[in-house]
């Protein structure tokens, strides 16, 4: 949505559009007393928001980084990273004082707001920018890419191919982090040290986006890829191997791994 948006109207259209989508979408989620109702207004208009206010965000920016767009991405992605995390605490707490649905509404009130009020100060550079030599080493291996229209997007191949690996990938990370808890848990640990162990894969997570940045700029997309899947099948062996000899640093290990390549 954000793509298509971006191609007739300024990027700020989106953010907003983004913003409206989350705040509506806390507030119909704060008064839903049925999953369908919660599904939708915090499934699809939150993440959706999410989604479109995102996606116009990293088209504002790489723009200004052409030298290193990789590492450009990286940081807004740790920045992503890092405030889910911040966001997850604070709404611990402040389900605690006030209850969710109290919460979802000043997340509704803050978020919104904040996305909103940055959507007018954000700007993709102006045509004509010119912009720092790149120093030596500093830019990927030059790659071939196109920019097609949707429609002759999804008829190529490569489209499904790679929707399908960023699938198992992502796929792959959500399992672990949902049952991060209980897999340290059975390891004879209290719910405490448990909690912690899974924040490996939270914190392993942020610093991932930014490594896999630099990465992308200094050896280009193929290779990082690949090393992703590769650390993947690291960190499964490393987690089967803990199940069975029921190792905490095993899984801890696992986890850092994980993290680091999701």
């Amino acid at each position: 949505m954000a793509g298509v948006l971006g191609k007739y109207r300024p990027h700020r259209y989106s953010m907003c559009l983004g913003a409206a989508m989350v705040g509506c979408g806390l507030i119909l989620a704060s008064g839903a007393y049925s999953l369908p109702r919660l599904y939708f207004a915090y499934g699809v208009l939150v993440g959706g928001g999410i989604g479109v206010a995102y996606t116009a965000l990293l088209s504002i920016m790489l723009p200004w980084f052409p030298d290193r767009p990789g590492l450009a991405s990286g940081l807004l992605m740790t920045g992503y990273g890092f405030g889910g995390m911040l966001i997850s605490a604070m709404g611990t707490e402040l389900i605690g004082l006030y209850g969710w649905r109290s919460t979802m509404l000043i997340f509704a009130c803050v978020i919104s707001s904040l996305v909103f009020i940055g959507a007018f100060f954000i700007a993709p550079p102006r045509e004509g920018t010119v912009f720092p030599a790149p120093g030596p080493g500093t830019r990927a291996p030059a790659e071939d890419s196109l920019d097609l229209p949707p429609g002759q997007m999804i008829r190529r191949p490569s489209f499904y191919i790679y929707f399908g690996w960023i699938l198992l990938i992502y796929s792959c990370g959500l399992m672990l982090m949902g049952h991060a808890v209980p897999l340290a848990e059975e390891q004879g640990v209290g719910a405490e040290t448990a909690a912690f162990v899974a924040g490996l894969i939270a914190v392993c997570n942020g610093f991932g986006r930014l490594f896999s940045g630099i990465l992308l700029d200094r050896f280009g997309r193929r290779p990082v890829m690949i090393g992703i899947c590769c650390g993947m099948i690291v960190a499964a062996l490393i987690l089967f191997m803990a199940l069975r000899a029921h190792s905490l640093l095993l899984v801890s290990a696992a986890y850092i791994v994980a993290g680091l390549v999701y």
